[in-house]
């Protein structure tokens, strides 16, 4: 015989996975987007993925900064990177 909850069970239930699958994508869906775009780049760009990742890395060793300060310096110092890297490639 098949085992029948009763429906309140089922409600309570199922509004726990629901909460569990919304606060999932609050709390990760940025950082899934934000690591995606960089990992399309870093294929396509890798010598500017290397200075993406070393900027952070690099200041958050070495400074006590907030992550509103970190996060600016990150990905402006990485595009300044790569309109270097653009700019060296396009004299020649």
């Amino acid at each position: 015989t098949p085992i029948i909850f009763p429906d309140s069970a089922l409600k309570e239930s199922f509004s726990k996975i629901g909460s569990v699958i919304a606060s999932a994508f609050v709390k990760y869906s940025a950082a899934a987007i934000f690591g995606g775009t960089f990992g399309n780049f870093a294929v396509k760009y890798p010598k500017v993925a290397v200075f993406a990742l070393g900027i952070p890395l690099l200041i958050a060793s070495f400074f006590k900064v907030p992550a509103y300060i970190l996060i600016p310096l990150s990905v402006f110092g990485s595009i300044a990177v790569g309109r270097f890297f653009y700019v060296q490639e396009h004299k020649a």
